[in-house]
């Protein structure tokens, strides 16, 4: 502000360099400024004021009440109805506007060209802050032709108090805004080179705040130093803490801070996001974050959301077209149940009763990668335990890329119920529509576990192996089904099937067909063994056979992935000639939602009949079981007709019969098929 110039008379400089008190100086300097206060009319400084702004910022600044002054060691001045003008470009015509102002200035400061407010209270402000869809943010004051010449002579302030205002944040670069609403703001400081001392109560997109901590000094602040920062946050349920250092405060560069948050449910965050959050926690966050240019690190980040834990170090490059996410991450227990949002369990019991099977299974709503276009990332983990719903996988490591919205996990590894499984997904969009490339390797899942992870302990055991490709391409999951192609083999040598618990999972009607088991030991299983064929959505079983002490069980048949039907038949053959007029084929046809089991109507024997409608219906285990013995087996040798089936297979994998099978899949399953071979001949020979 310009000052009216104030002249002291040389005999007190005189007095003072002939040696009078320096106090006696100071005491004629506050009196003459106090006269000068008294009896100079500020108000008629309103004009050149609002130039002298306008000067040093090409703004308009309008003082629309009355200067009322106060004098004293620190005079004050306060004034109503304050404006000051929006940026050219900027979405309203004042960036400021303020209901009352009052200022205390300290005198001597003055004296050496500092201009130093030991308090300023701002009541009913309306403060808006933008950026231009360029970045540019509509509070870089200086006119082009004066950027050169650095940012004038600032003030200092010791305290500053907010009330009843409004702070609004609008980003034009990404469309989003955010409000902040001021009940009361304090800032403190001891002297102008003191730490500042923060204390806020407001709200955030209308939900409550408050904000305690310490910051350096606006000095250093406005001067562009290393800022130290120590904040406390409470706001939607949550506790934040951030601790440490921004090297230039005015751009934000440099940052290098510790993070930590607490809360009980991460819903409660969703007016501070700007989006609704799902309803999961409670969760601790703690990382350091490191800003340097336009990467940021996260480094020593620890997760934890109910029981699942997360722990590892990123990177985000915000300059990269898209933004750039790597990381490396550890876990020793992730649960999906963590991340689902939380649902009464009476609202879900409901909702359950009320719900109808699905008339299909595969969904036809259409594949999206508008999220994936969004960032790349190249991420990897590795995590003691996973747990998808009911099913854990132990000493999981897979490697995740997303590129251009192509999501691609290769390997991932894991022990799955004593076994191990291997697989690779590559989801691609080409065009409209999705690309699927999938590829899956299971050797040694045990039976026994798996079943008792179904709720059947003790049903059955036996080691499985399993080997699959699949490929398809399709503007939804139902399309793609409906172009599949690929192959399903899946092998079990020995095993046995408890009678007593098959006896009770499938009703009384199953005692009129136990020829299957031989007595108490249960039904002994020398091999389970199956290849399907898919092409063009179409599952063909090719050879399935299921041999018992007493029964050979084949089948044939498929399923139309298209239109979701199926048409299965099974024919069990005894082993013995007191057991044939007791057995009959079984027909499985209708839809996979709903799947119907009946005796084939050239069949006499009504046992077989109850057990096929009674037993294998009542139980969705066993009709499993049964449902992957729908094949066709031709030229089996006398004694081992699992052997003759293995070679079957082992024969039909070729280039030349398998042109959608890459070399990779073609080898694991010809290695999977001659170890189990190699262990059928052994069986076979003893």
């Amino acid at each position: 502000c310009p000052y009216p110039q104030i002249r002291i008379k040389s005999a007190l400089w005189e007095s003072f360099v002939s040696g009078g008190t320096l106090v006696a100086v100071i005491a004629v300097i506050v009196v003459t400024l106090g006269a000068v206060f008294y009896s100079t009319d500020f108000n008629s400084y309103k004009g050149e004021i609002s130039d002298l702004v306008h000067t040093l910022t090409d703004r308009r600044l309008k003082i629309g009440g009355k200067f009322k002054l106060s004098f004293g060691l620190s005079p004050a001045v306060a004034v109503d109805r304050v404006t000051f003008s929006n940026a050219k470009w900027g979405s309203r015509p004042d960036m400021m506007r303020i209901k009352s102002l009052r200022a205390e200035l300290a005198l001597l400061p003055l004296l050496f060209g500092d201009i130093r407010i030991k308090q300023v209270i701002l009541s009913g402000a309306d403060i808006l802050l933008e950026t231009r869809a360029d970045g540019l943010g509509n509070w870089v004051l200086l006119p082009s032709e004066q950027k050169t010449t650095g940012l004038p002579i600032l003030p200092t302030f010791d305290k500053v108090q907010i009330r009843d205002s409004v702070l609004v944040w609008r980003d034009r670069r990404t469309g989003t805004e955010r409000t902040v609403k001021i009940d009361r703001l304090r800032t403190d400081a001891a002297a102008a080179s003191e730490s500042l001392k923060l204390n806020l109560k407001g709200s955030y997109n209308g939900k409550p705040v408050k904000l305690t901590g310490q910051i350096n000094s606006l000095a250093t602040l406005t001067s562009n130093k290393p800022t130290a920062v120590r904040l406390s946050l409470s706001a939607g349920g949550a506790q934040i803490n951030v601790k440490g250092q921004i090297k230039e405060p005015i751009t934000g560069a440099g940052l290098k801070i510790s993070l930590s948050a607490t809360g009980k449910d991460i819903k409660t965050l969703s007016g501070l996001a700007g989006t609704t959050l799902p309803s999961i926690g409670p969760y601790n966050i703690a990382a350091n974050i490191v800003m340097t240019k336009s990467r940021w690190r996260l480094e020593q980040v620890q997760l934890k959301i109910g029981k699942s834990d997360l722990s590892g170090d990123a990177y985000i490059d915000a300059n990269a077209s898209p933004v750039l996410i790597v990381g490396n991450l550890q876990s020793a227990l992730l649960r999906t149940d963590d991340f689902q949002e939380k649902k009464s369990t009476s609202k879900a019991r409901n909702r359950s009763a009320r719900t109808q099977p699905a008339e299909r299974l595969f969904s036809a709503d259409p594949i999206s990668f508008s999220g994936l276009n969004q960032f790349s990332a190249k991420l990897s983990l590795k995590a003691k335990f996973i747990h998808l719903g009911e099913y854990a996988f132990e000493k999981v490591s897979l490697s995740a890329a997303v590129r251009k919205g192509r999501l691609i996990l290769r390997p991932v590894r894991a022990k799955f119920e004593g076994g191990d499984l291997k697989l690779i997904l590559d989801l691609s969009p080409v065009g409209r529509r999705s690309r699927l490339k999938f590829k899956a390797d299971v050797r040694n899942l045990d039976l026994s576990r798996l079943v008792k992870r179904l709720g059947h302990p003790g049903l059955a055991t036996g080691l499985i192996y399993a080997n699959t490709s699949l490929y398809g391409e399709g503007a939804s999951i139902r399309s793609i089904m409906a172009r599949l192609d690929g192959h399903f083999i899946t092998m079990m040598m020995g095993g046995r099937i408890n009678n007593k618990r098959f006896t009770r999972l499938s009703g009384e009607t199953l005692a009129a067909i136990l020829p299957w088991s031989s007595g108490d030991r249960g039904i002994p299983v020398k091999c389970l063994v199956g290849q399907y064929a898919i092409n063009k959505g179409r599952l063909v079983s090719n050879v399935t056979l299921l041999d018992t002490d007493r029964l050979l069980v084949r089948g044939e048949g498929g399923i139309n992935l298209a239109t979701e039907i199926i048409d299965f038949t099974i024919s069990p053959k005894a082993k013995e000639a007191s057991l044939v007029n007791l057995l009959v084929p079984i027909k499985i046809d209708g839809k996979l939602s709903a799947p119907e089991v009946y005796a084939d109507p050239a069949g006499v024997a009504k046992n077989a009949l109850g057990f096929a409608t009674g037993g294998i219906l009542a139980n969705g285990l066993v009709s499993e079981i049964i449902g992957s013995i729908v094949s066709r087996l031709s030229g089996t040798k006398e004694g081992s007709p699992c052997l003759a089936a293995v070679t079957e297979i082992k024969n039909s994998v070729s280039p030349a019969k398998k042109k959608t099978r890459s070399k990779s899949s073609k080898k694991d399953g010809e290695t999977m098929l001659e170890s189990i071979g190699d262990s059928l001949k052994s069986l076979f020979s003893r």
